[in-house]
Formats: C-alpha cells, structure tokens, sequence
C-alpha cells in the first residue's frame, strides 16, 4: 500500500512525502541455481595421459607370453569424478578366473594382507593396488584389498559386486592426475606344471555415489 503525506500551514508551503507498507511478499525476490549431481568414470594409462588402449570395444591389459623366469604385469587407472559429498565406491565383478577354459590360475588371496608380491617360478595372480588420494575426504580400500599396499589380491570374485576403493568425499581429478586416481596394477607368474593356452578373464567395474 502507498501512502501520501502532505502538510501545509497559514503562511504557505509545507512539506509532503510518501511511503510504502508491504503486504506479504511482493517486494522479495527469490534467486534460484541448480548444480546437477557429478559422476563421470574413465579407465586411463598407467600416466593418465590417454585412455586405457581397447581392442573390440573392451579395454585390455596384456600380459603377453609368459615365462617361469619373469613376473608378468600390465597396468591402468581408474578414475573417478564426482561432487557428491559422500564421496564414491569403485566395485568389480569377474566373469570368470584367469583361465584358458580348462585350467584356472592360481589366484591370490583376498582379505587383510592378500599374498606376497609374486615371485617368478611359482603359479600365482593377481593385483597390486595403489588407491591414491582425494581432492576432498579420505580413500579406503575394500575388505578384499584392506590393509597392504605390497602384497597383491584376489581380483577373480565372480560374485559381487566387491568394493575395490570406497572415498568420503568429492573427488576433481583434473587434467593428467595420477594422484587422485586409483592404478591397478595385474601380475601373473608361472610355474613348470602351468598348463598351456591362451587365458583370459574380464573384470568389470562400477561406480556408485550418494547425493
């Protein structure tokens, strides 16, 4: 409502004004802005300069022909984006072991400590994991991959989904990051009695976050 105020006196002139009184909330103005949520994934090169190579539409890591006398390793990053607050989890599921349909690898164990780093001669696989860090928040391993950051784990669970890495806050991993990002690095070795063939499996991962 607008309100008018004049005044005036015997000797002329006087003085006038005007005011308002609001009523409700005509005179508020509410200024809105939505921010989408953020989940993005990619699999990188070891130096996160390019995407993990793909050969028919799937990613590889190739450990190329094996010997008795050498360990094996092939390795990439898996990097995760994300402006939620309560941070992301990376999970995997294998289809199979590591076999040549017949013959399964020796796999390494899961859990607090997995197994010692393999040594050429003796049948064993698995992954070396180096979780990095966060822009925001901590980074925790999964229960299969806990404590060691030299030992290597099971990475063959054909049930799941099993956490790998897990964060409590946002991650920015911008341009070629090779600290916020988690490498996973697969090592094989192999014994006299491995039995020949060509082997294969295929990890697949997820990311989850809450918003």
């Amino acid at each position: 409502y607008t309100f008018a105020v004049t005044t005036d006196n015997l000797a002329g002139g006087g003085d006038y004004g005007a005011a308002l009184q609001y009523v409700g909330n005509t005179n508020q103005v509410k200024v809105t802005a939505i921010v989408k949520p953020i989940l993005t994934f990619a699999i990188r090169n070891t130096a996160d300069n390019a995407e993990q190579a793909t050969v028919s539409g799937l990613k590889t890591c190739a450990l190329g022909v094996l010997t008795t006398t050498t360990v094996s390793t092939c390795d990439y990053r898996l990097k995760v984006g994300t402006n939620s607050v309560s941070g992301y989890t990376i999970s995997y599921i294998s289809d199979t072991n590591l076999t040549n349909g017949t013959y399964n690898m020796t796999n390494a164990a899961a859990g607090s400590n997995g197994s010692s780093p393999a040594s050429a001669g003796t049948e064993q696989y698995g992954v070396l994991l180096t979780a990095g860090s966060n822009t925001v928040g901590t980074v925790s391993r999964g229960t299969d991959f806990l404590t060691t950051t030299t030992n290597i784990y099971q990475i063959t669970k054909t049930s799941g989904p099993n956490t790998m890495i897990s964060s409590n806050g946002p991650n920015a991993p911008s341009g070629t990051d090779t600290t916020n990002t988690t490498l996973v690095q697969h090592r094989v070795a192999i014994d006299s009695a491995t039995r020949p063939g060509s082997y294969s499996h295929t990890v697949s991962y997820t990311v989850s976050a809450s918003f």
